[in-house]
Parts: C-alpha cells; sequence; structure tokens
C-alpha cells in the first residue's frame, strides 16, 4: 500500500511541475511581447521580392522625371513591375550585390534602400558572350546618352563638358521643329522616338501606337530617316507599352533594319520584347543599364553615374541614360575623377 501511495505522490509533483513551468513560460512570453513587440525582424533595405514591401516613397511619382515630363506615369509603371519581379531579373546575383556593397562602405551609409531603382543587367546578358555586354574588360567603355533633346541651349550645356556625350534628339514637330538643324552639326546621330506608354495621355506628337498599322510604323520610320539623314541610332522615348508589344516591334525593327538604323532599348518596362525581337531579327540588342537622374538631384545623380562605372569595369560596357537637367550636368560635370580607367565613348564606339 505505501508502493501505491509513493507512486500516486510522484505522479501529482510530476503534473504539477510541469504545470508550474507552463504558468511561468506563459507569464514570459506575455512580457517580451508586450514589452519587444513581438520582435519582428526588420525587413530588407536592399531588395523587394514582393509588392506588400512596396511602399509609396519607394514609387512616388514626384520624384520621377525620367524621360522628361511625359515618362512620369510611365516610369512609375515600370519600377513597380520591375519590382514585383526581381526574382525574374535576378536583382539578387553576386555581381550587383558587391557593387552596391562597395559603394555602401564608400559613402559609410547604413540605409541601402537608396539603391532600390538601380537599373541591373540580367544574369544571362552577362554570362551570353553573344551579347554585347560582354565587352573587353581590359578596356571597359561607358557611354553616356541625354534623352530629350530639342533645343540649342541643351545641346551647349553638354558640349562645355568636352566628354564624348551622345545626344538623342526628338523628330522634328511643332514643339521643337530645328532638331534636324541641330542634328546636322553632330557625328553621331541619334533620334529619341516617341512611343506609347502604359499610361500616360500628354503625348508628343506623332507618337507611335500599337495599333498603327505597318504601314503607318513604315511611314514614320521613312519620314524621320527623311528629316535625318545619314541616322544610325535611335531609342524609345516613354514607350512601355510599344516596347512591349511583340507584332509592334517585328514592324519597326524590321523597317530599322532596312536604313541599318540600331535601336537602343531605353527598358521603361520590364516587360519589354526588344531583346527578344532582336534576336529573331538577327539584330544586335543594346539597352541602357542605368537611369541617371530618377531624381533631380546632384548627389543621387553622382551615385549612379559611379554604379555604371562599376558595371563597365565588371562586364567592359555600360550605357545610361540622363536627361537635359542642371543637376544631370552638375553631376557628370563631377566623375572624371572617378573613371578610373573607364573611357567614355560614343554609342558608335561600341
Amino acid at each position: 500500500m505505501s508502493k501505491k501511495k509513493n507512486y500516486y505522490n510522484q505522479q501529482v509533483i510530476s503534473i504539477g511541475t510541469l504545470a508550474l513551468v507552463f504558468v511561468v513560460s506563459t507569464i514570459f512570453y506575455f512580457i517580451d511581447t508586450n514589452f519587444n513587440g513581438g520582435n519582428e525582424p526588420p525587413e530588407s533595405h536592399i531588395i523587394y521580392n514582393n509588392e506588400s514591401n512596396i511602399s509609396e516613397s519607394n514609387v512616388d511619382i514626384k520624384k520621377y522625371n525620367t524621360d522628361g515630363l511625359s515618362e512620369i506615369q510611365d516610369l512609375h509603371d515600370s519600377l513597380k513591375a520591375e519590382l514585383n519581379i526581381s526574382n525574374e531579373l535576378n536583382i539578387s546575383n553576386e555581381l550587383n550585390l558587391s557593387i552596391v556593397q562597395k559603394l555602401d562602405n564608400e559613402s559609410n551609409e547604413s540605409n541601402k534602400s537608396q539603391y532600390i531603382n538601380i537599373a541591373i543587367p540580367e544574369e544571362d546578358d552577362i554570362k551570353d558572350k553573344n551579347n554585347y555586354k560582354y565587352g573587353n574588360i581590359k578596356d571597359p567603355k561607358l557611354v553616356i546618352i541625354i534623352d530629350d533633346i530639342a533645343f540649342q541651349y541643351q545641346i551647349d550645356m553638354f558640349k562645355k563638358l568636352n566628354l564624348s556625350i551622345t545626344l538623342s534628339m526628338f523628330p522634328a514637330d511643332g514643339n521643337h521643329p530645328s532638331t534636324p538643324k541641330y542634328a546636322q552639326k553632330e557625328s553621331v546621330k541619334m533620334v529619341h522616338l516617341p512611343m506609347e506608354a502604359v499610361k500616360f495621355s500628354d503625348e508628343e506628337e506623332d507618337t507611335l501606337h500599337v495599333s498603327d498599322s505597318n504601314l503607318q510604323i513604315a511611314e514614320r520610320v521613312a519620314e524621320i530617316v527623311k528629316q535625318f539623314p545619314n541616322l544610325k541610332y535611335m531609342n524609345n522615348h516613354t514607350g512601355s507599352k510599344f516596347t512591349s508589344d511583340k507584332r509592334a516591334m517585328q514592324v519597326l525593327l524590321s523597317n530599322l533594319k532596312k536604313y541599318n538604323i540600331q535601336f537602343v532599348d531605353s527598358v521603361t518596362s520590364a516587360r519589354t520584347v526588344v531583346k527578344k525581337v532582336s534576336s529573331e531579327l538577327g539584330l544586335r540588342y543594346i539597352k541602357r543599364d542605368i537611369f541617371i537622374d530618377n531624381e533631380l538631384d546632384v548627389s543621387y545623380s553622382v551615385r549612379q553615374l559611379k554604379i555604371a562605372i562599376e558595371l563597365a569595369r565588371k562586364n567592359g560596357l555600360a550605357v545610361a541614360i540622363g536627361h537635359p537637367h542642371k543637376t544631370t550636368y552638375q553631376a557628370i560635370s563631377k566623375i572624371k575623377p572617378l573613371l578610373n580607367g573607364v573611357k567614355i565613348v560614343y554609342i558608335n564606339e561600341i
């Protein structure tokens, strides 16, 4: 009988001990939760892989002037699209993380969120030896294109820098009728062709639309070639919708091919099909890597240029696009000491 009583007492003590441990653990859990807010891990400041991580401040359209006033809404949509498919674009590849880390160390800044709008090359662009990105890393080159050129004072401003900067001019129309005359003095002729955006109503005159017929697109190309004899390069102004439409780009690139005109993809949409269509037509594919002036701030533009320089050093070549803003001019004027062997060249030198 004593053995049974001892066994019963031991069972009671064990159950009581477990109950006491549970009560104490529960008390500590509530204390920790109330004082530490649940101790949730901090959000990443470099890469956002889904829309729930995108705050309005990261894609505030008031901060952007990517392609003049007519690019604001287009870029807003495009940036959101690029953030949403960041896994497809392989933003977290080792090359680009190393660039961000290097610049972060140089500036001694802890918040890397400023790099959210970096235009980063796709991994296959870096590895594909047949792609233009696979340049000569012993002789790295940086192409700087200034879009939206419409007036002489804009040309004069960038000529003062005495650098090989490529100027991309609007086709002649009622708002800027003299661009063909300005182009006559340029050794490298490039046209900034207005193309349909996903959401934007304040278009340039004679903007190309995806609804345009094959004949309309062909006639537009012929008209521009007539305005700009010996034209060799063209890139898109806005165009997030047009460059994402395969039929429209097939017609456009086929017509440019007839005149031996190289199209440069400004990448205003993450859904661009220019690379795919270029490959199908046997054409060289060139795209921009960095927008210099998403924000009209000199220090921001200098950082973007430094990233472009690092990409050129890693890949042998990088293409940066800016616009005729005073802040862009000031930023470019500061980069000579930063080049460290990277050569700024015209678009026809790559």
